[in-house]
């Protein structure tokens, strides 16, 4: 095997697992922040600290093949996740359409839908923090499971 001067070294390899840690568990309080109130200042670095995760496994072109297999995992598996949350999105909303269409031809009489109104459910905050979430899961279930 030839020598690579930009083979990124072993500190250079464990950093970068070591961020996306970091990151997983700033998203899991920002999971939890969708239940419980945080401070801004703790939600902010939070948000600062995913993101960096996310540069960080997606924009891996000086990490070995495998930090950049397990990126494309996972990767892979939270685009399924968004399918899913915009296919319930739909299932949902439709619904709700067609409570509306019923609520017209009732003359106004709503029939108390429980999904009517799901508009928190479907926030972008709320689906960039679980799709965040499941690439993270996903990123250390494919790097623990060997």
């Amino acid at each position: 095997m030839a020598y690579d001067p930009t083979a990124p070294t072993e500190s250079e390899r464990s950093v970068a697992y070591y961020i996306v840690g970091l990151g997983a568990a700033a998203n899991a309080v920002l999971l939890s922040a969708q239940l419980v109130p945080l401070s801004s200042w703790i939600a902010h670095g939070c948000v600062l600290a995913v993101a960096a995760s996310l540069l960080v496994a997606i924009l891996s072109s000086r990490n070995d093949d495998y930090f950049r297999h397990i990126s494309f995992v996972a990767s892979r598996f939270a685009m399924g996740v968004i399918a899913i949350w915009f296919c319930l999105e739909a299932i949902i909303h439709a619904g709700n359409g067609a409570e509306l269409v019923g609520i017209l031809a009732a003359g106004g009489q709503s029939g108390g839908n429980p999904t009517a109104g799901p508009k928190d459910w479907f926030a972008s905050e709320t689906l960039a923090v679980t799709v965040a979430m499941a690439f993270h899961i996903r990123f250390f279930f494919e790097r623990y499971r060997r």
